[in-house]
């Protein structure tokens, strides 16, 4: 009896070694993406803090640094007028020399005046 796959050894070898670099380059875009997204949730949660802190007579920078977490924080730039809060942050990129330009993303937030509305 002849074996009919003799002519294919290490063909999965080739085929697996060929999807991986497809699947590494998808898997690099997904992280990114996911970076971009946590980096402006953080954004947005630092600005709403800073605004709170604002609002009752605090410093609000103290505030969005104390919100921000490390990996954020050293890009950041706040700007701070009145109860509205603008935070800056540097999206760090994944693999700084692949071609891929560093980008930043802004979030502000307000609070009300809710100065007439409490008794």
């Amino acid at each position: 009896m002849t074996n009919r796959f003799r002519g294919e050894d290490g063909a999965l070898s080739a085929e697996f070694m060929a999807a991986i670099v497809p699947l590494t380059i998808v898997l690099a875009f997904g992280w990114q993406l996911l970076l971009a997204v946590a980096a402006g949730n953080s954004a947005a949660h630092a600005a709403r803090n800073g605004s709170r802190a604002a609002g009752i007579g605090q410093s609000c920078a103290a505030a969005v640094d104390t919100a921000l977490p490390t990996w954020l924080a050293s890009g950041a730039t706040t700007s701070c007028g009145g109860q509205r809060v603008t935070v800056r942050i540097d999206v760090p990129i994944l693999f700084p020399g692949a071609g891929w330009s560093a980008f930043s993303l802004q979030r502000s937030a307000e609070l009300p005046d809710t100065s007439g509305v409490l008794p």
